[in-house]
Order: C-alpha cells, then sequence, then structure tokens
C-alpha cells in the first residue's frame, strides 16, 4: 500500500483533505468519530525520507484501531489480497495527533 492507496482509502471513510506538506498529506476525521476538531491525520507522502515506509505501516495500524480492525483486513480490501502475506513494521514513529 502507498500513502496514495491510504489517502483514498480515509477519504472513502469520511475524512477530509486538510493539507500537503512537504513530508506529509493531512487529512481531518468525519464529525461521525467525535475527534477533537483541531486532529489532524498525517499521512506521509515522501517515498525518500529513510523511515517513510515504517511511519506508513504505523499510519495504517493507528486508522485500523480507529475502525476496530487489523491492519491487515485495510491493506487486503486496498490491494485485493486476503491479507496473508502482509507484514507490517514494528518499528518508526508516526506523528498522528492534534495540529497546533
Amino acid at each position: 500500500m502507498t500513502h496514495n492507496d491510504l489517502a483514498y482509502y480515509v477519504k472513502n471513510k469520511g475524512w477530509s483533505f486538510y493539507k500537503e506538506s512537504e513530508r506529509y498529506l493531512l487529512y481531518a476525521p468525519p464529525e461521525t468519530l467525535g475527534m477533537a476538531d483541531n486532529f489532524k491525520l498525517f499521512i506521509p507522502n515522501n517515498e525518500e525520507i529513510a523511515d517513510y515506509q515504517e511511519m506508513l505501516d504505523d499510519t495504517i495500524d493507528f486508522v485500523a484501531r480507529i475502525y476496530q480492525m487489523e491492519s491487515a483486513e485495510i491493506l487486503s480490501s486496498m490491494n485485493g489480497s486476503n491479507g496473508e502475506n502482509v507484514e507490517l513494521s514494528d518499528e518508526g514513529v508516526v506523528e498522528i495527533g492534534v495540529e497546533s
């Protein structure tokens, strides 16, 4: 899954594009999730950054937890696989949270 795939996934879940920075796509959650008005989801968008894949994996995991799913379920819904061959990194920190 790429950052574009994840962006497409969250848009289909009602998230609104907020802005794009050099390193991230920022999305605001739908009101139905009851999150703070200033909460933004940071999706890494720069594949040149060394920890891009780890941050993307962590973001996928975070989105899965919001919807009470397994990360593999999101991945399989995007690529049509059954998720059996999906491996997510256990490392990395993603900037997810409230924008100041």
